[in-house]
């Protein structure tokens, strides 16, 4: 089988999306199963409307981090999509899917369209079958008989339209039912989300406001992890419960003491401090690992394709 889950370069890291890179390496490491991260640039070309050229930049930074944060590159692969095996992933899907297949869309579209931040219609349908190829691609390229997929409960679509991709392949003649095992699955590994900061459901790369993330300033970082207010409480302590090094005996401490903070709130104010020390070593790693070299935009897509690093 193979591990399969990838990250959108739109803006840096938010909690909630370290929390799941933390939780893919983990998965990598103590399962030893071949693992795929992709960060999905032209796919978030056309689900969210971002310049090119930001969505480049942070995709090499993405790269580097995750290599820093102890990806194992001898047993998995990190690569984006301009690639040429998933272009083909892509092509082949496509000729099984219809429009209605589309038309649940991701759980927080609605709220991404009232921000501005979603592409059209069109766009959209081809960032989502742009996901479902990543999924696809070890079942076909690989000859692998399952792929789990790591995901937010919100993105429960992916692996529901793979599911549906190959299950369609699988049944049709012609050629194309002997590129994917009879057999092959789809499983899907849901983790907790981290709630956005007031009044956002979720934290999100595409809305600043709603998270605290890896660009932010150290003293942006104090205010919203140490000085949160009231309505933040309980976010933060989803943090340090899903985003953190600590073990679990400390967690299950730093529960007990911020249900305790109205009577102790020094001591939950010392777990924050902790954790925002915690936060900005990571932001340390994530700001070295930026690109000096400047993009060229023709020469990263068509040059210096990104594929396998």
């Amino acid at each position: 089988m193979a591990i399969v889950t990838g990250f959108g370069p739109t803006n840096a890291p938010t909690a909630g999306t370290l929390s799941s890179i933390f939780k893919v390496l983990e998965l990598q490491k103590k399962t030893g199963i071949y693992t795929h991260i992709i960060i999905s640039e032209l796919s978030a070309l056309n689900s969210r409307q971002k310049p090119l050229d930001s969505l480049l930049d942070y995709t090499r930074q993405f790269i580097t981090f995750i290599k820093k944060l102890g990806f194992d590159e001898k047993n998995g692969e990190i690569r984006t999509h301009n690639f040429l095996d998933h272009s083909r992933t892509f092509s082949i899907i496509s000729s099984v899917f219809k429009v209605s297949d589309f038309s649940e869309g991701e759980a927080l579209d609605e709220m991404y369209k009232r921000l501005n931040v979603l592409g059209n219609d069109f766009s959209t349908m081809v960032s989502q079958a742009y996901t479902v190829a990543d999924i696809v691609l070890p079942l076909m390229r690989d000859k692998k008989k399952a792929v789990i997929v790591p995901a937010g409960l919100e993105e429960h679509l992916y692996p529901d339209l793979a599911r549906v991709a190959i299950e369609r392949i699988k049944i049709k003649d012609g050629g194309i039912n002997k590129l994917i095992d009879k057999d092959a699955k789809v499983g899907a590994l849901y983790g907790k989300l981290i709630s956005g900061l007031f009044p956002y459901v979720k934290m999100s790369k595409s809305i600043k406001e709603s998270s605290i993330n890896l660009e932010d300033t150290n003293e942006e970082l104090y205010e919203k992890i140490v000085n949160c207010g009231s309505r933040n409480e309980e976010t933060i302590l989803q943090m340090m419960s899903l985003t953190s090094n600590w073990d679990h005996s400390e967690i299950l401490n730093v529960i007990k003491v911020y249900n305790n903070s109205k009577e102790n709130y020094q001591e939950w104010k010392e777990y924050k401090e902790k954790y925002y020390a915690f936060f900005t070593e990571i932001k340390k790693l994530w700001d070295e690992s930026k690109s000096l070299e400047p993009i060229d935009t023709y020469d990263d897509i068509f040059r210096k394709v990104r594929g396998i690093r």
